[in-house]
């Protein structure tokens, strides 16, 4: 199920935002729902986060004793009608809110009462199983108003069965009649604009006493309605609207006594939205290689065969941070994995962040604020910015940002400049990143930086392991080494002169 990834959600796009919105909403039951996912925002506060996960535990634990979570069919425009009180709605429209009762009942009826979802749903009262039943007597299973409904539309019914065969039956005497047999085009009778009617011949048109109806394309036959036949028809048809008044009399009866409820129904629908939003986290967080639940409010980054979700085959990976330091400077060769181990971070705190299990096997965090991000090419022709230019900007908004507990994610720190003056920079930001306490991982290949992380012991190497021999990534991270670029080499590999 595929919807648009709206500007500013939970993961940015640089952390591969659009993929994770849309991987997710492919776990949804109903399109209605994806206006939560569309809201939803990682929660920081330690026991919102707790919240959230023991939720998404006690929704994963009832999925696994088979419980089955519904999901709402009603439309925002449903939900509208209903709270505007609207004077009428369809029949679709009360079927949708019916099913969404029954589907709604018969999960509360499974629904143990010590489970904590409990606190977060209301329990149907009388009036809505009343509702519920209603509705069910009328329209059934499918959507044509029963008989059953009422006893008036069920003799009414009755009756138009009865004028139905006896109208055939006077069409059918009326051809066998010899009087008209020389005048019929055809010996049958046939349904025309509600009415039965004879094929006639036009030649004899005006010769018996009845109502002409139109001709064939061919113009050789007319269809043509004789005066007996008009009593039956006419009868007819009054049954027809009769059924249609007490229809339309049985609908309204049922849309007054829905506006009776109109709050619960709403709150019932918002509750089965929230269902399907629950089963689509457990699904979702299913999809992973492999997933743990994540203890948030540590002292450090302790994370044990963490993955990015987004990739088919990834390598599994450690990140061990230990205070005092906490910056990591990540260093290594291009195409050595280093942008995707930071993003691979940044996304299991936020979605640590958003209540669900982690890509990881094991994963300790220490209590973060915010993730702020500075990566890709943020160039744009339109308002005048160079690369360098657009990264400087995006500094300048951290800045504002930043706080003790922020996780900052950079990669290549100031590569888009003359490179003495960009190592300049680069340490002059991260001694700013030093004063305000922040966490961060910085991607980089100057040496000046991994030196600071030799002589600082706020700040702590890594790199990403390659293969010297086969000039090949094996995209593990080492704590505590800084990693060489390997650019020489890989020139020569690619035969450089």
């Amino acid at each position: 199920m595929r919807s648009v990834y709206p500007s500013g959600w939970a993961i940015p796009n640089e952390l591969d935002g659009k993929f994770f919105f849309e991987r997710f909403c492919d776990y949804l039951k109903s399109v209605t729902t994806t206006d939560l996912v569309m809201a939803w925002k990682p929660a920081f506060e330690v026991s919102a986060i707790e919240s959230r996960l023991n939720l998404l535990d006690a929704t994963f634990d009832l999925m696994t004793a088979g419980v089955s979570f519904p999901f709402s069919e009603t439309t925002d425009d449903g939900l509208m009608a209903l709270e505007e009180r609207r004077p009428q709605v369809s029949q679709e429209q009360l079927i949708k809110w019916g099913r969404d009762l029954s589907k709604y009942i018969s999960f509360m009826k499974q629904l143990p009462a010590e489970s904590i979802l409990v606190n977060h749903l209301i329990f149907p009262s009388d009036s809505i199983k009343d509702l519920n039943a209603e509705i069910f007597k009328v329209f059934g299973e499918g959507c044509e108003v029963l008989d059953r409904a009422s006893s008036d539309l069920a003799d009414i019914r009755k009756k138009i069965s009865k004028q139905i065969r006896l109208t055939n039956k006077l069409a059918e005497d009326l051809i066998r009649d010899p009087k008209y047999e020389p005048m019929l085009q055809e010996p049958i009778h046939v349904e025309h604009m509600g009415r039965q009617v004879l094929l006639w011949k036009t030649d004899f048109s005006g010769r018996i006493d009845g109502i002409r109806h139109g001709r064939s394309k061919s113009g050789q036959t007319t269809y043509f309605e004789p005066k007996p036949l008009m009593q039956a028809n006419n009868y007819l048809i009054k049954l027809q609207e009769a059924e249609l008044s007490e229809i339309n009399r049985i609908v309204q009866n049922l849309f007054l006594h829905s506006l009776d409820v109109a709050t619960q129904i709403i709150e019932i629908v918002k509750c089965l939205r929230w269902l399907d939003f629950c089963q689509a986290k457990v699904r979702y967080v299913e999809s992973f290689k492999h997933s743990c639940r994540p203890e948030y409010g540590a002292k450090n980054f302790e994370i044990q065969g963490m993955v990015h979700p987004a990739i088919d085959e990834p390598v599994s990976q450690n990140f061990i941070l230990l205070a005092p330091s906490k910056i990591v400077i990540l260093s290594g060769p291009n195409a050595g994995g280093k942008t995707v181990c930071m993003k691979t971070l940044g996304i299991i705190v936020l979605h640590a962040a958003m209540g669900l299990r982690v890509p990881a096997k094991t994963c300790l965090i220490p209590e973060i604020s915010k993730v702020l991000v500075n990566l890709g090419d943020q160039q744009s022709l339109s308002d005048s910015l160079s690369s360098f230019s657009a990264r400087l900007k995006q500094w300048r908004k951290i800045f504002k940002k930043m706080d003790s507990k922020s996780l900052i994610l950079v990669d290549e720190i100031m590569n888009a400049t003359d490179p003495m003056e960009g190592q300049i920079l680069a340490e002059e930001i991260c001694h700013q990143l030093q004063r305000v306490g922040v966490f961060a991982v910085i991607t980089t290949h100057f040496g000046q930086l991994k030196q600071l992380a030799q002589t600082n012991n706020y700040f702590e190497n890594a790199s990403m392991f390659f293969d010297d021999k086969s000039l090949k990534p094996t995209f593990e991270i080492i704590m505590g080494t800084p990693g060489h670029s390997y650019a020489i080499e890989l020139a020569q590999r690619f035969n450089l002169p």
